[in-house]
């Protein structure tokens, strides 16, 4: 039997005190949208609020740019092994659409903005579950220049609603792709490819096949491994006390399976970028 999905929170919520939250979050991780692993345990209030306190000193500063970069080329270099197996699948349905000139700009921003994005929340994940265990993480040695404050610039407010799918074909595909997640909303990345409706129906066979795959499970626990080490090595201490549970009414063990899902969810996200990307350019 199908587990019901994982509900979250509007992005825009009822809560001021949850709304400064998710400012603060966007405004640090440098995000257009509060990511649904957030607005998840939005749904206890108390406990995001204290979970962000803890993770926020170390975003929004310099170190994060040299770990992001070092979780792209972690990811790059997983797509490369992926490629063959995930060969195997067969090709994306009606080749010949990768993408058409009217959604070529678009793509484009749009890919580059995620590959920007996604490397932060894989981090922040990484960080967000060693806690969830139980894990104390010190805090690790790190220059004046890397604590500095470095706000990524991000363009325009949150949307009100999550963008329509383009045209009768999109709607079912990004339905379908949600559903295999097992979230109440598909991810944003899906979402936003959405209104490139070709090309999303183009490699929405790809992003299907890859979502529960062994091949892809096993490259996003290597990245996952290796992102753990740099997340202990991040310079501000982390501790999560177990009054934090009690007080929100959230169980360890409920906050941890959420972890679970999103740890593994946004490490795919970053390789069927990568992957999408490597079969444009052909």
């Amino acid at each position: 039997m199908r587990r019901p999905a994982i509900p979250i929170t509007p992005e825009i919520p009822d809560s001021r005190a949850l709304r400064q939250t998710f400012e603060d979050i966007r405004r640090r991780l440098g995000v257009r949208r509060v990511g649904l692993v957030f607005r998840s345990y939005a749904l206890y209030p108390t406990f995001l609020l204290a979970l962000w306190e803890q993770l926020r000193p170390n975003f929004g500063i310099r170190l994060n740019e040299d770990y992001a970069a070092r979780v792209r080329l972690l990811t790059v270099a997983q797509a490369v092994k992926l490629r063959d197996a995930i060969a195997e699948l067969g090709p994306p349905a009606e080749p010949g659409l990768v993408p058409v000139s009217g959604e070529a700009e678009y793509v484009r921003e749009t890919m580059a903005r995620h590959r920007r994005q996604l490397p932060t929340y894989v981090l922040t994940l990484s960080a967000m579950h060693q806690l969830l265990y139980g894990a104390v993480l010190a805090g690790a040695p790190a220059s004046a220049s890397q604590r500095m404050e470095a706000i990524p610039v991000v363009e325009g407010p949150p949307p009100l609603a999550p963008p329509e799918p383009r045209g009768a074909l999109v709607r079912p595909l990004l339905s379908d792709l949600g559903r295999r997640t097992g979230i109440a909303e598909p991810p944003e990345l899906y979402q936003d490819l959405s209104q490139a409706p070709e090309f999303f129906a183009h490699f929405s066979p790809l992003l299907a096949a890859t979502i529960y795959n062994e091949a892809m499970d096993a490259a996003c626990d290597e990245i996952a491994g290796e992102v753990d080490i740099l997340a202990r090595m991040l310079p501000h201490p982390l501790r999560l006390d177990d009054d934090v549970f009690f007080s929100s009414g959230l169980r360890r063990q409920q906050a941890t399976r959420l972890a679970e899902v999103f740890r593994r969810l946004y490490p795919r996200l970053l390789l069927q970028l990568e992957l999408m990307a490597a079969t444009a350019r052909g």
